[in-house]
């Protein structure tokens, strides 16, 4: 929500100049920066460029308790690949914040969609492009560093973010997503490139939309009409 937020009052300030409008999207690029940075260090740190979900003050409610282990097990009797973890809501390196974990590619696809707008329409100087370049850098330097998995605190992949071929191409499981996480992780590679001009992020494109078929995907998804393993 917050990054199709900060796409539209991006667009919005291109369109009418008004400050009101920039500031809000200088709010919301930051709100979205600060997700992909308190899941560091605290209680169960993930890896550097993971994304919470959420946020919320830890001087109000703790929400673990309505998102406990049998909140999980009840989730798995209705879906298989249902990811337990736990805790839900860790709470960050400054005693803060509960952040919500097992992120997934709507998250990603909010905040990719919002920092591409906000890079070419808001930022001005080289100072605000060069904290968008570093935003997006962590986010797609991890899901690389992880074999195209985006990973929890748990040194695993999310319930939904998975873009390797292995899975999209391979695992049966992922029949349904694949036409839509290939384009995703094609979109994601596609904004690092345009923002921080890294040649390391075109070339993860092109293998995977030309050598592992993501280019396709998406287009042959459903005249398929079920599972195919690309080269079998």
């Amino acid at each position: 929500g917050t990054g199709l937020y900060l796409g539209a009052v991006s667009l919005g300030y291109a369109a009418t100049g008004q400050a009101k409008l920039k500031q809000d999207a200088v709010r919301a690029f930051r709100a979205l920066a600060f997700l992909g940075k308190v899941t560091e260090g605290g209680t169960h740190p993930a890896p550097k460029g993971f994304v919470a979900r959420a946020v919320m003050p830890t001087s109000g409610p703790d929400p673990n308790p309505q998102f406990d282990l049998a909140y999980d097990q009840r989730r798995r009797e209705r879906d298989a690949l249902w990811k337990i973890i736990q805790p839900r809501w860790p709470v960050d390196a400054t005693g803060e914040w509960y952040w919500k974990n097992d992120s997934s590619s709507d998250e990603l696809n909010g905040h990719f969609f919002g920092f591409a707008i906000y890079y070419d329409r808001v930022c001005e100087t080289e100072a605000e492009k060069e904290e968008a370049r570093e935003a997006v850098r962590r986010i797609m330097d991890h899901i690389l560093e992880h074999g195209y998995n985006f990973v929890d605190f748990d040194g695993q992949p999310t319930r939904w973010g998975r873009f390797s071929p292995e899975d999209l191409n391979t695992n049966e499981a992922w029949v349904i997503e694949r036409g839509l996480n290939s384009y995703s992780i094609l979109t994601y590679l596609s904004v690092a490139y345009h923002m921080t001009g890294d040649r390391r992020y075109r070339d993860e494109y092109l293998k995977l939309a030309l050598e592992h078929g993501y280019g396709m995907n998406g287009m042959t998804q459903f005249v398929q009409g079920g599972f195919h393993a690309l080269g079998q």
